[in-house]
């Protein structure tokens, strides 16, 4: 190589610096640019292609080398619209939401704000796209950029949730007194809605226009819907005294019972005879004299396979009530005379379906409708349908405004009814799911006659309701709708989602923002505003989910800071710096040694 090789060669170097020192003086002029990401320059000798070892020389050029890839530190924000990228991936942006030929950009600058018109855009300017989210809470994704929107924060100016599940947890009185219809004015079988609610609350709830609306639920204490007969309670007749003799006694509440007569109940599989005595009395023959000694032999009579078919007590105004344990059976009661189940007897209530008859039938199927409960399919199912306790039944009774007249509440329409029931400890016998929820379906409720858009679907979820102690306390209540707010503010997500804040308190997500990857991010073509756009060396884009697809996570009030490290930068244009001396030092002795060289001649 000769003279003017070596010089080629120091000018060479003396560019590659310069190349070198203008890449460095770029990363550090960006050092706090939000989403920078540093260039790095690489060297490589150049040699000459000439195979004659007198006159080849070799050279220097640089490439440029994209640290994309490489993550920027993250630091927390105050703004609720800040986003930053850990890990793989970018975020999609456009220039102009308006023009179809605007091309794709990529960007991890997540310093995003609302302009004019609602639009997100980062501090260069870049509208953010994402995936619309519907009212339901659906992602409209895709693979590709086909399925994304620009992110517009002003697309909901107001909005409300309709209530679609609502909930009542409360404590129910143990100690409240049950209806029985039996012993009604009217003598009838269930329902009891036609008495004074035990325990009634309103729940606030939304409709599909966001109106508020009250769903009223009463609840009364009922003889459970099992075959059952009662005596009756009159101003001549009292109660029945448990020690009291119910034969040949003038002056109790059963004169006209004898020694001798027998009251026999009987299931269809199993019958006992109760024979009433004067005096002293043989258990084992099912004998009777007190009243007490009654209500024994009717709860110590056991079926062949040892079961106890039939409950006997008294009322809370000493009147006899005897229930079958089984829920699907019929009682036939019967007497050896006239005078057991007369008025002067046990003054027996004739079943209220055929009033000279004494053969009671079950009020409700537990497993199905029935004519007392013809909603008892949408309550929850009873865990112990084949033996519930006999006591601790209530009604349910669900009412709203009646829709003709929808804003005056005197006016109550009922929209289901059913029953429930309650375990010896107070817990309630009902079918719950992974959640403890027991659902009422109260399906779709019109609430206004005049007005079908408004129509809701509810459920009711009592799973919690318990039955202990001697008070009614509301332990919860609840629902997931809204009224009718105006759009207040917006915020970003960890989860990437784009939330709209209403004034009635209702955050809805109206977008996902999905995460672009590459197969070689750092083959990104570099354009302004610390935007990428794709190349042949990148790969073709997919839009993926955060945290699938190989990308990274979203931090919600954060951004990525530059990449760039100022001592790394400046420790290279110290080298820099000395290399492209040192290259000048080799222009300026060639120069001299060519001088030397000229003088030859003189």
């Amino acid at each position: 190589m000769g003279f003017f090789g070596a010089l080629y060669t120091g000018a060479a170097g003396m560019l590659a610096q310069e190349r070198s020192t203008s890449n460095t003086s770029e990363n550090i002029a960006n050092v706090t640019t939000v989403g920078y990401k540093r260039k790095d320059t690489a060297f490589h000798d150049l040699v000459s292609t000439n195979k004659s070892s007198t006159s080849s020389h070799n050279t220097v050029y640089t490439t440029q080398v994209n640290r994309i890839s490489q993550q920027g530190p993250v630091q927390q924000t105050a703004s609720v619209s800040d986003i930053a990228i850990t890990g793989n991936g970018f975020f999609t942006v456009r220039d102009s939401i308006t023009n179809p030929d605007s091309e794709f950009l990529y960007t991890r600058n997540g310093s995003f704000s609302a302009d004019n018109q609602g639009i997100l855009r980062n501090t260069a300017g870049y509208a953010l796209y994402g995936w619309s989210v519907d009212n339901n809470g659906a992602v409209a994704s895709g693979p590709g950029t086909a399925s994304l929107v620009p992110v517009d924060v002003d697309i909901l100016a107001t909005s409300s949730v309709p209530t679609s599940a609502a909930s009542l947890y409360l404590n129910l009185d143990a100690n409240e007194v049950p209806y029985n219809p039996h012993q009604f004015s009217t003598v009838s079988n269930l329902p009891a809605s036609g008495e004074a609610a035990h325990f009634a609350r309103g729940i606030e709830v939304f409709d599909s226009n966001g109106t508020s609306r009250i769903l009223n639920v009463e609840f009364r204490s009922v003889v459970g819907p099992m075959a059952h007969f009662s005596s009756l309670t009159t101003a001549d007749t009292g109660g029945m005294e448990r020690s009291e003799s119910m034969v040949d006694n003038p002056t109790s509440a059963t004169p006209a019972i004898t020694d001798g007569d027998i009251l026999q109940i009987s299931d269809g599989s199993n019958t006992l005879d109760v024979t009433f005595r004067n005096g002293a009395v043989n258990a084992s023959l099912n004998e009777a004299n007190t009243v007490q000694d009654m209500l024994n032999r009717i709860n110590n009579f056991q079926a062949p396979d040892g079961s106890n078919p039939f409950t006997a007590t008294l009322d809370s105004r000493n009147q006899l009530l005897v229930q079958a344990n089984d829920p699907t059976v019929t009682l036939d009661v019967g007497g050896s005379s006239a005078n057991v189940l007369s008025a002067t007897g046990l003054n027996l209530i004739p079943d209220p379906d055929v009033p000279s008859d004494y053969t009671y039938e079950p009020e409700a199927d537990l497993l199905t409708d029935g004519t007392a409960n013809p909603t008892q399919s949408t309550f929850p199912a009873f865990s112990d349908s084949s033996s519930p306790n006999p006591f601790h039944w209530w009604e349910v009774r669900i009412t709203i405004n009646d829709p003709a007249t929808p804003n005056d509440s005197t006016n109550q329409v009922e929209i289901s009814k059913g029953l429930i029931n309650f375990n010896g400890d107070g817990s309630a016998n009902m079918v719950t799911d992974a959640n403890g929820q027991a659902l009422i379906d109260l399906g779709t409720i019109d609430f206004d006659s005049s007005d079908a858009s408004e129509a809701t679907a509810i459920t009711l979820d009592i799973g919690r309701t318990t039955q202990v102690g001697g008070s009614y306390d509301v332990i919860q209540e609840d629902q997931n709708g809204a009224g009718l707010g105006s759009f207040q503010d917006y915020a970003l997500t960890d989860e990437g989602f784009v939330e709209a804040i209403f004034s009635n308190g209702q955050r809805l997500n109206i977008y996902k923002i999905p995460l672009a990857n590459f197969a070689n991010p750092d083959g990104l073509e570099r354009v302004s505003g610390t935007a990428f756009a794709e190349s042949a060396d990148s790969g073709a884009v997919t839009i993926n989910d955060v945290q699938t697809g190989g990308v990274g996570s979203i931090g919600a009030a954060r951004i990525e800071n530059s990449n760039v490290d100022v001592a790394d930068e400046f420790s290279m244009l110290i080298v820099s710096q000395r290399a492209y001396g040192l290259n000048s030092r080799v222009i300026t002795a060639v120069d001299e040694m060519t001088e030397q060289a000229a003088q030859l001649k003189r």
